[in-house]
């Protein structure tokens, strides 16, 4: 029940009534020792902690999580936390650990749930491609992801890894081709997501890279699919764009870009792009 609670005010913003909820449920079921709903629960106060930017406190709930989710067996809730320990860790400048720790999550996520392995997969690759900035190994953990999703069927996963690797392609050939394979499944599917993803790669690979609507309208697709980091994202390579055209809007945009990066607890993706 605390769960559920914490999860409907949290989508409306409030995290601390969330977090009070999660508190609550966690003292209710701690003294009857590990069990699956509080192994939840502190994987959810672990998500909102970190989501918060509240670093050492999504640390300890995450080792909570994860102890009960090991006495457990629970493959799936181990997969899970040890990704959120890779984000905060990569957060804190602990960038071996959270390589580890999300290299980890993707090895335990292979005995878990198929939407689980996908997504251990792609934090992994948004790790190498954004904070260590090593994109030969993104786009390796990319294609990973790629391959599961289309092997079962995911499309809209499979539109969002073709687009994380038009971001990693190394040649425009690749990046196109992927770019329209990315557009030819979106139409496919009813999805936010696929339509804000295909979207940014589209624009990615555009003929008239100084037309910057497309980045634009990305963003704006992103923001309404609730992904307000990738949304974040393309309006930061719009704001790239301009500074290489010498556009007088270049400065603010880069401000407001990266102000938005810091507000999502994202500042580390910007440490090693020169933003």
């Amino acid at each position: 029940m605390h769960g559920r609670l914490a999860a409907a005010v949290a989508e409306q913003g409030d995290r601390s009534s969330a977090m009070t909820h999660l508190q609550t449920g966690v003292a209710a079921l701690r003294e009857r020792g590990s069990t699956p709903k509080l192994a939840r629960l502190y994987e959810a106060a672990a998500l909102l902690y970190a989501e918060a930017g509240q670093d050492m406190l999504a640390v300890h709930a995450a080792e909570k999580a994860l102890a009960h989710a090991e006495s457990l067996g629970d493959l799936h809730a181990a997969s899970r936390t040890h990704g959120i320990f890779g984000v905060v860790l990569g957060r804190l400048g602990d960038f071996d650990r959270a390589r580890e720790s999300l290299q980890r999550a993707v090895e335990l996520s292979s005995g878990s749930e198929i939407r689980d392995a996908i997504a251990m997969l792609a934090l992994l690759g948004q790790h190498m491609e954004c904070v260590e900035r090593r994109p030969e190994e993104a786009k390796a953990a990319y294609a990973r992801a790629l391959a599961l999703a289309a092997e079962h069927g995911h499309v809209t996963a499979q539109v969002e890894m073709l687009s994380a690797l038009v971001r990693t392609a190394a040649e425009p050939p690749s990046a196109q081709a992927a770019a329209a394979r990315a557009v030819a499944l979106a139409r496919g599917v009813p999805s936010p997501v696929a339509a804000a993803a295909a979207a940014e790669a589209q624009a990615l690979v555009a003929a008239a890279p100084d037309d910057l609507g497309g980045l634009q309208g990305a963003a704006e697709l992103w923001k309404a699919a609730g992904r307000l980091l990738d949304a974040a994202r393309c309006r930061l390579l719009v704001a790239h764009r301009l500074h290489e055209r010498g556009d007088s809007a270049a400065a603010s945009a880069l401000q407001t870009a990266e102000a938005e990066y810091e507000r999502l607890g994202a500042g580390h993706h910007l440490a090693k792009s020169g933003a």
